[in-house]
């Protein structure tokens, strides 16, 4: 409820300036007090928001269990029924349920075409609202999906670098162990006075290795 103090004005000034002031200024039903609609009552625009302050909304689901059994005692079907019950507590509900009594045939009509039209507007904001919701949500799992896939889409390139990288070390270290055996083939070539190659030189350490 927009309650408000003692000793404050119920009434913006930005509403008190609007020159259309019926749209946005009026005069409590119940305590006549004038306050603009930043202070009237969420349940009931026609009163200001510290007149219809005490009203409370009590759920309660109830479940209905019934079953059906054959002349042995067995069940044979059962069928489970739930409702939703809604009731309506409060000093200020007790009021308006009296002043409901006292209107004419007339005005219950009016009222009831007042309150339909009101229940109609406060759905379709609650169905924008959800509407507006769900986009967000929607928007936010997009987002999250295209950073997933860029994450992905990262990794394999990673792995593709790394694969790249890995077989250039793996020449790099062909390229060095070639060239330590030519190196040892030519020492042992000028040493014994044959030519070796560096297979050959391969062929011997790998000889060598296998003696130990």
């Amino acid at each position: 409820m927009s309650r408000y103090a003692e000793d404050q004005i119920p009434c913006c000034i930005s509403c008190a300036e609007q020159p259309e002031q019926e749209a946005y200024i009026k005069k409590c039903d119940r305590c006549g007090i004038t306050y603009c609609v930043h202070f009237a009552s969420n349940t009931d625009v026609r009163m200001c928001g510290n007149c219809l302050d005490d009203f409370k909304v009590i759920e309660t689901i109830e479940v209905k269990t019934t079953e059906r059994v054959d002349d042995s005692g067995a069940v044979i079907s059962r069928r489970r029924q739930i409702a939703r019950n809604l009731k309506l507590t409060g000093t200020d509900w007790l009021f308006c349920a009296a002043k409901i009594s006292t209107l004419s045939d007339e005005q219950m009509d009016a009222s009831i075409e007042y309150h339909r039209a009101i229940k109609n507007t406060l759905m379709e904001e609650r169905e924008a609202r959800r509407v507006e919701y769900f986009r967000k949500l929607h928007n936010v799992k997009t987002n999250l999906s295209a950073i997933d896939k860029h994450l992905r889409d990262k990794k394999i390139d990673q792995g593709i670098q790394d694969g790249k990288q890995k077989k250039v070390n793996e020449k790099i270290a062909e390229k060095k162990v070639d060239k330590g055996l030519n190196d040892i083939a030519s020492l042992l070539s000028k040493v014994s006075g044959t030519k070796l190659d560096s297979a050959q030189v391969a062929a011997l350490l790998a000889n060598l290795k296998g003696a130990k």
